[in-house]
């Protein structure tokens, strides 16, 4: 069970939504996108999951924030799935991961909040690999990530970034962040907040939704880290229509 659930989907984009209910002590994942469980995927043409707050407020924890599996299609022609400028928060470590990938192999993480998972990244697969993950938060998680290419756990980034270096022969998340993110109520970042202008500037995929949060504050040229956009206020314009009188 999940909040949403996709199979098959062509081109599918899932944005601007706020899952947060509890959904009884079983479910998959606040979002679910499915192959057909062969790694066959052939109808798959890629996902796009950003400006989501995935969170729980009951007793039971979701297993998984958003789970990804068998998007790997025949001879390595998988789709790519992107998971940009989301949030998973939840409210006790001991809870579920924040994003599990299982059998697919082209994913790219960037702009992510992880708050509190039992394990933020959980890959648990040999055809599970991340093409790019990189400004991201971490923060309050049992472990930054399992990763069964990985020599061990990584408790924290560092360890995670040493690690991934070994494993996929660049380290991943170089310029992510660890720090407590400072998020207000709404999960946007609050004055001092490390997320601020950490985000990498994503305009050049060309997806409009994404160009904005999932409020539609516009993201500008600089980018936070999160669904929720922190400019800074525009200058004041100078007055016009003055007219000097001298006596």
């Amino acid at each position: 069970s999940g909040g949403i659930y996709s199979q098959f989907s062509t081109g599918v984009q899932i944005y601007n939504n706020y899952i947060h209910c509890d959904m009884g002590a079983r479910e998959t994942g606040h979002i679910f996108l499915d192959g057909d469980g062969n790694g066959a995927a052939g109808s798959w043409t890629g996902a796009l999951v950003f400006n989501n707050l995935l969170s729980e407020t009951g007793t039971n924890h979701p297993s998984n924030g958003l789970f990804i599996a068998y998007l790997n299609g025949p001879s390595g022609n998988a789709p790519t799935t992107s998971v940009y400028n989301n949030v998973f928060a939840f409210s006790s470590n001991t809870g579920g991961r924040c994003f599990m990938l299982d059998a697919a192999n082209k994913v790219n993480l960037k702009n992510n909040v992880f708050v509190n998972c039992g394990v933020a990244l959980y890959l648990p697969d040999q055809a599970a690999t991340l093409l790019t993950s990189d400004h991201n938060s971490f923060y309050g998680n049992t472990g930054v990530a399992s990763d069964i290419h990985l020599s061990g756990l990584a408790l924290t980034l560092a360890q995670w970034q040493t690690l991934s270096a070994a494993a996929y022969r660049t380290g991943l998340d170089l310029n992510s962040v660890a720090t407590d993110p400072h998020l207000s109520a709404g999960y946007a970042p609050q004055t001092g907040s490390p997320l601020i202008g950490a985000g990498a500037n994503l305009s050049s995929l060309g997806v409009t939704a994404l160009n904005s949060d999932k409020a539609g504050v516009p993201r500008l040229t600089v980018w936070d880290i999160g669904a929720c956009q922190t400019n800074p206020p525009s200058a004041p314009q100078p007055p016009s229509g003055l007219s000097v009188t001298v006596h």
